[in-house]
């Protein structure tokens, strides 16, 4: 029995390490839902590691400050910001708020449990009622958010498949907490009500779960957790391929997808001529993210988004030209119709992108 405590905390702290590497290495992608996924792991592991130390924590102040059980409610909070990441056009103001909101429910949580751990004691039933309904309804207000997110904006600027991958993500993760905390509250109200059913249901599945099954679910979910944190990782994707091999999946899936689209929108009805375009006016107009659209261009097109838009505005300006329609205007007339702010910027972009100045590029097209 000892040995298999042992071999089973050792699994525990090894699938915690693990967690805490795998946020080290998203935080190095320096990506926002990297970011977010990599606090979602190191949030994760404090629990796996609260359960092994428990028998420490009450000499260690500082430890019993961040495991006490508090970093819960940052879980509904990262795994909808994660989702609103996806998305960017997101407000990152409105980012900031949520995670202050749940960074000030710690606190208070943390502080109760150490600092007046007197006043916890002696109010222990009601603060942890009160503290598991209010995760409990988080979870349930974040998911909710979460899924409207998927079918206003995310449904459609994410491939079929894409889209599947995060969806899964997301439920599952969601659920397995509902069912956590529901357990949790469940158990709570047992301790001062007497009633049949819910005795049958404590002893029937509550109990057998907290005790059999709840913390082997919480490390198949924690693995789950790497191995998806590690597939969003470029970090760890380039340890073994190089930067032309570990394209972003999405984008390889969808690229016939987005070129038909900019086709249709961009060149077609020559958006590109518009002086002040941005990525995100493009993006938006094509109906994806502007990470998605970014990363096309860059892995796809092999081209930056503004060389993207200078090639289309130079080709415009040689079409003009051939066609004959450049003979009522000077060439800063022509290069502003077709996009440019300033004679210099056209001149030297011409010059990059044809080899030659617009000025040999008109004497050569007269003869």
């Amino acid at each position: 029995m000892q040995d298999t405590y042992l071999l089973w905390q050792g699994i525990q702290l090894s699938v915690a390490i693990q967690l805490v590497v795998v946020g080290l290495l998203l935080v190095l992608d320096r990506k926002r839902t990297n970011l977010i996924l990599g606090g979602i792991s190191v949030v994760v592991s404090t629990y796996l590691f609260k359960t092994i130390f428990a028998s420490y924590l009450s000499d260690h102040v500082l430890l019993s400050f961040f495991l006490t059980g508090g970093l819960f409610f940052f879980y509904p909070t990262l795994l909808y910001m994660y989702v609103n990441a996806l998305d960017q056009r997101r407000s990152t103001k409105r980012s900031i708020v949520h995670f202050s909101f749940a960074t000030g429910l710690f606190l208070v949580y943390a502080l109760l449990r150490t600092a007046f751990n007197d006043i916890f004691n002696a109010h222990a039933y009601v603060i942890n009622l009160i503290t598991l309904s209010v995760l409990t309804i988080l979870i349930l207000l974040y998911f909710y958010a979460g899924i409207q997110k998927f079918k206003k904006t995310l449904d459609q600027s994410l491939h079929s498949k894409a889209k599947k991958k995060y969806k899964l993500f997301y439920l599952s993760f969601t659920v397995f907490l509902l069912l956590e905390f529901f357990t949790a509250i469940l158990l709570l109200i047992h301790q001062k009500v007497d009633f049949s059913f819910l005795n049958w249901l404590t002893a029937s599945v509550l109990e057998p779960f907290v005790y059999d099954i709840h913390v082997p679910l919480f490390v198949l979910i924690s693995i789950y957790l790497i191995v998806f944190a590690l597939s969003q990782s470029q970090v760890f994707r380039s340890f073994f391929l190089n930067v032309n091999h570990h394209l972003n999946r999405d984008i390889v899936e969808g690229q016939k997808s987005i070129a038909y689209r900019l086709k249709k929108e961009l060149i077609d009805k020559k958006m590109y001529v518009r002086q002040d375009l941005k990525l995100h006016d493009v993006a938006t107009v094509i109906g994806i993210a502007d990470a998605v659209l970014s990363e096309y261009l860059k892995n796809i097109e092999k081209k930056s988004f503004k060389t993207y838009i200078n090639m289309l505005r130079i080709a415009e300006f040689k079409s003009v030209v051939q066609q004959g329609q450049s003979k009522n205007y000077s060439l800063l007339g022509i290069a502003q119709e077709v996009g440019f702010k300033s004679k210099a910027t056209f001149y030297r972009v011409f010059k990059e992108i044809e080899g030659m100045t617009p000025s040999e590029f008109i004497n050569t097209a007269k003869k």
